[in-house]
């Protein structure tokens, strides 16, 4: 599979993840939307990161990813992964929190504080879709 093929497995996933995400909050399933939240941001950061350097690193770390894809980013990019950083750092972490918590764990997720979130993810993806 080239990396082309790659990043766009990842970006058509990350979408699926999104409608997954949104389809469980109407359902009220929150634990399961907060983990496909993270699911459908760590796909779409990570193709990016292939589609810019062609590999990407085995984190789980929301915060880490979008410092290391400001390493191929030009200064446009790089500016709003900056304002992502600071305005949306609680949202990023509780995106982070997700991957473990919605998984193996009971968690508490408020409707107003997921549906931010998704706000938050679709904000993000579309200002870096490339």
């Amino acid at each position: 599979m080239t990396a082309d093929d790659e990043y766009k497995l990842f970006m058509e996933k990350s979408g699926r993840f999104l409608e997954d995400a949104e389809e469980n909050f109407s359902k009220n399933y929150l634990d399961i939307a907060m983990f496909s939240i993270y699911q459908s941001l760590d796909l779409f950061l990570k193709g990016l990161l292939i589609s810019k350097s062609g590999d990407f690193p085995h984190t789980h770390n929301i915060g880490s990813l979008l410092e290391l894809l400001k390493e191929f980013a030009d200064n446009v990019s790089i500016g709003l992964i900056n304002r992502y950083l600071e305005d949306y750092s609680l949202e990023i972490s509780m995106i982070t929190d997700a991957y473990t918590t919605s998984r193996y764990f009971e968690s508490s997720y408020t409707l107003n504080s997921v549906n931010k979130i998704i706000d938050t993810v679709k904000k993000i993806e579309g200002d870096l879709s490339v």
